[in-house]
């Protein structure tokens, strides 16, 4: 088997329908165990994790930007 035959770890997450970061903690904690049939719950319910995580971001960033614009304005009157 070459190099080329092996897959990085961001194509092995791309191709099993999960996050870089989430198969990294699988791969420190273990693979979660699931009953048959409630594989599509663990794995939806992975998604919407990654979905919150991504919109706390998103979040974040926009109550940074606010801050940022705040103290701009205040600064504007002060003039």
């Amino acid at each position: 088997m070459t190099y080329s035959d092996k897959l990085t770890k961001k194509e092995l997450a791309k191709k099993m329908g999960i996050s870089r970061p989430t198969l990294d903690r699988y791969l420190r904690d273990g693979f979660p165990k699931m009953e048959k049939g409630s594989i599509e719950l663990g794995r939806r319910k992975i998604e919407i994790e990654n979905e919150i995580r991504l919109y706390e971001f998103e979040l974040s960033n926009l109550k940074e930007e606010l801050k940022n614009i705040n103290k701009s304005l205040e600064e504007e009157e002060q003039c």
